[in-house]
């Protein structure tokens, strides 16, 4: 992933984002091989040639593998450092136009590999609207913060972060349903409703 904040990773950073890559690219494969639910951690950890303790300093537990949140750090960070000056839809349309320049092409056939395997599992989605509820909380925290309301429970602001996270859910289900399609424009096509929105709320709290 082409973070802008790379160039300040430490060697020992690198290292450690290379592991974390490589033993979800092994569970993966497991899991396509023989299922979700007959592969263990200690043969996620041995083919990612790494000790069974080893494997908790990445991931808490299996189910975290396949809940690949990088997109929607992603989403968060870029969003987060959007200039003030800008109104909150200008903000969430040029972070949906940034994509394409922060996502490398491994970054999007792992997204795409953790999507399907997400869809397909039944018990993954439980864990996935888990997290799926805590990134719409960090994004409500973030518009918040744009639009200087002090009111985390307001509304109009969760359910403003919720039409953001369900908007991209939906670009997702697009994107896999339309192997031709490509993930940043229809995350970007799928965003524009919240963006209107994000419009409206932002007047509303200027």
């Amino acid at each position: 992933m082409k973070n802008p904040v790379d160039s300040k990773m430490t060697s020992r950073d690198r290292r450690k984002l290379k592991l974390k890559a490589e033993i979800r690219r092994q569970a993966y494969r497991l899991f396509s091989e023989q299922g979700y639910a007959k592969t263990s951690v200690e043969e996620i950890a041995a083919a990612s040639d790494i000790s069974y303790s080893t494997f908790f300093r990445y991931f808490p537990n299996k189910q975290a593998i396949a809940v690949d949140l990088r997109f929607d750090a992603l989403f968060i960070e870029t969003l987060e450092s959007q200039p003030r000056q800008v109104s909150l839809g200008v903000a969430i349309l040029n972070t949906a136009k940034a994509l394409p320049n922060l996502l490398s092409p491994q970054d999007i056939a792992e997204m795409r590999e953790h999507y399907v395997l997400l869809m397909r599992i039944p018990e993954l989605q439980a864990t996935g609207f888990a997290y799926l509820n805590t990134t719409a909380k960090l994004l409500a925290e973030t518009i918040k913060e744009r639009v200087g309301n002090t009111d985390q429970s307001d509304l109009a602001i969760q359910s403003l972060a919720w039409s953001i996270v369900a908007s991209w859910v939906a670009g997702f289900h697009y994107w896999i349903a339309h192997p031709d399609s490509e993930l940043p424009g229809v995350v970007y096509e799928a965003l524009q409703g919240a963006i209107a929105s994000a419009e409206l709320l932002a007047i509303r709290f200027a």
